[in-house]
């Protein structure tokens, strides 16, 4: 539900239970306060859940409450391209469900599965994809865009600068693992 619609479903609840129409009796709109509490438990779930990912690590449901209205939720099909090397992009996308390989010049360096992110290096350094990625399951992400990004900046400097950081520590681990990698094989 988008945040404005709920919004507006929250001043109606609120002027309803200040009139003493939503104590349980039919009075008010039917279903009323449920609808309400339902949106509010589905956002609540969606925050804790967010909560075990890397990239909300250290935040607070307030914090990721916040930033809730300005996230996407993408799906694809097994097979498809959602990143093309060379090509612009502008979103962070992290992994609910499913499994991605990354590949650069037709050789793949990775596989991400469920909690991974990809796409942050273009939102960072806004350069061309570093490489491509491409689906190996259905997949189901959470998409930032560089506009949200820039939007958690100006509206709460805490937050992006832990997601910066997080972002930042997601990185390094990769870095090291692709260094042990070129170590293995040298």
């Amino acid at each position: 539900m988008g945040a404005v619609l709920r919004e507006g479903l929250f001043q109606n609840v609120m002027f309803w239970k200040s009139h003493g129409s939503l104590s349980g009796q039919s009075e008010g709109p039917p279903g009323l306060w449920n609808r309400f509490l339902e949106e509010r438990s589905l956002d609540s779930m969606k925050s804790s859940a967010l909560q075990k990912y890397s990239l909300f690590g250290g935040l607070l449901t307030e914090q990721i409450e916040g930033i809730l209205p300005l996230l996407d939720e993408e799906s694809y099909e097994a097979g498809e391209e959602i990143i093309v090397e060379g090509t612009p992009n502008d979103k962070i996308r992290f992994i609910l469900n499913g499994r991605v390989e990354v590949s650069k010049h037709g050789v793949i360096l990775y596989e991400f599965g469920e909690g991974d992110a990809f796409g942050e290096m273009e939102v960072l350094d806004v350069m061309p994809s570093a490489a491509t990625i491409r689906t190996l399951s259905p997949l189901r992400v959470i998409a930032i865009s560089n506009k949200a990004f820039r939007e958690i900046y100006k509206f709460d400097l805490k937050t992006f600068a832990l997601i910066v950081m997080n972002l930042a520590r997601d990185l390094s681990r990769r870095l090291r693992h692709m260094d042990d990698r070129v170590m293995e094989n040298p």
